[in-house]
């Protein structure tokens, strides 16, 4: 996370990284770039409070739901997190609303890769209308990436794909090691030891 006190909007601007969420009632400006990763705004106009989670699902939900799955139980700790910032500001969840990106189709093997993509997008549907929370903007899949800008006071949020990376090309290391990251956290926690006999 890096903040700057000087933007071109006016406002103190935060760009958070992969795997990075934050949650504010300030006069400031978040910054992202999602691409496989899913980037999760929500608003609570109330209060005019507002947060911004970057993460990913490592893997595939299997036929057993979001409720008894390993992989899903990493993206519900996600959002925990970023709901636990909302709730020491005083905020409900019944007065969120959320605005919801990414999940591209980045890599070379799109087979896995679309399974995956098809996974994070089918969790967020799940989760999020499990926990009656309406999504205003739902802007996923497709194969570029995404640069999100985010006004958590107000809750707006402005989308725009990428087509040259360049300029981005630091966040996008960062996805990178994230998303390896977040594969061998969850292989180390999911191992299985046998004994011989």
């Amino acid at each position: 996370m890096i903040k700057s006190d000087h933007s071109h909007y006016g406002k103190p601007l935060i760009m958070l990284y992969p795997g990075e969420h934050l949650v504010t009632s300030e006069d400031v400006v978040f910054s992202t770039v999602a691409g496989s990763c899913l980037v999760v705004t929500l608003n609570d106009k109330q209060r005019a409070i507002g947060g911004l989670g970057h993460f990913i699902l490592p893997g595939q939900i299997g036929t057993g739901g979001i409720t008894h799955d390993e992989v899903a139980a990493y993206g519900i700790t996600q959002l925990e997190y970023l709901f636990g910032e909302f709730v020491k500001l005083g905020s409900r969840r019944e007065n969120l609303t959320a605005d919801v990106f990414g999940a591209a189709a980045l890599d070379n093997n799109m087979n896995v890769n679309e399974a995956m993509q098809k996974s994070n997008i089918a969790f967020i549907h799940t989760f999020f209308t499990a926990e009656h929370i309406p999504i205003h903007t739902l802007d996923l899949a497709g194969s570029q990436r995404r640069k999100i800008v985010y006004f958590p006071r107000t809750g707006k949020t402005f989308r725009k794909i990428l087509t040259n990376n360049e300029s981005n090309s630091e966040i996008i290391r960062l996805e990178q090691e994230y998303i390896n990251s977040a594969f061998h956290e969850l292989r180390e926690k999911t191992q299985y030891v046998l004994f011989n006999k």
